[in-house]
């Protein structure tokens, strides 16, 4: 299965991250936050009535302006190219997609697609379940122009400690391809209960005895050269506003599936 077991998951490894991330990010403008759930929970059920193959989850942004997060995953962009294809084709399905989305737009203050690729050099403890995810830890970095070695040369040095630390985390890593400047990585950290966003408690002082003061050192040389801009971001799950089906849920059907 694939990260949310979208088209193409006979061809990945269970619980390996998807190779191509599809996101798209909604802004929901002010005082439209009902308007949007009602939108989007129309979304899912249109989907769900369909049986449509493709599964997709949805976040909502806890700190920042409010964003909503719907990420769906790839084996290919071929995959994803085949998953649009079969929608055009499905006239009824299409149609009533077309009418949601109408109302949609009257909902939202921005609205910005990506595609992003899934980096695994710089990834740690990249195999998941999602179905046991609640909440999701987001840093977005943006990168200076030309320093991308610097950058890879930083996480290297993360990715080393985390190992040798023997830490309890997830970080998957992925960098824009498109739909955002290509100097974009996105460091995606799922947690299953809000207390998991709490690094301090995580890494502790051992983490920093294994990582040393020079490699210390050496990690805010590199991020300072490297790193242009850096946000973060606290979301949780909305099972409502997502579409997965039973098979994805598995153990977790009650939190996606509390209907059934």
């Amino acid at each position: 299965m694939l990260l949310w077991g979208a088209a193409g998951a006979c061809a990945q490894e269970a619980g390996s991250p998807a190779p191509i991330l599809k996101i798209s990010r909604e802004l929901v403008a002010a005082g439209k936050q009902t308007a949007h759930a009602d939108v989007a929970l129309e979304r899912a059920q249109v989907f769900r009535a369909a049986h449509w193959p493709t599964p997709y989850i949805a976040l909502r942004q806890v700190t920042g302006p409010g964003e909503v997060l719907f990420l769906t995953g790839y084996d290919s962009l071929a995959s994803w190219g085949q998953d649009r294809a079969a929608l055009d084709q499905n006239a009824v399905l299409r149609a009533r997609l077309a009418a949601v989305s109408d109302r949609q737009d009257e909902t939202l203050a921005q609205h910005r697609m990506l595609s992003a690729e899934f980096s695994p050099d710089i990834s740690y403890n990249a195999k998941y379940d999602w179905s046991r995810l609640r909440c999701l830890d987001m840093i977005q970095i943006q990168l200076r122009p030309g320093h991308g070695d610097e950058y890879l040369d930083n996480r290297k040095i993360v990715v080393e400690t985390h190992k040798r630390a023997n830490v309890d985390e997830h970080l998957i890593i992925y960098r824009v391809s498109s739909g955002a400047p290509s100097t974009t990585f996105l460091i995606m950290r799922p947690v299953e209960s809000f207390a998991g966003f709490d690094l301090e408690s995580l890494h502790g002082p051992r983490y920093m005895e294994i990582l040393g003061q020079t490699n210390r050192t050496r990690l805010h040389d590199l991020f300072a050269a490297s790193v242009m801009s850096e946000e973060e971001s606290f979301y949780c799950a909305e099972p409502s506003l997502s579409y997965v089906t039973e098979r994805w849920a598995g153990e977790n059907k009650t939190f996606w599936l509390p209907e059934n």
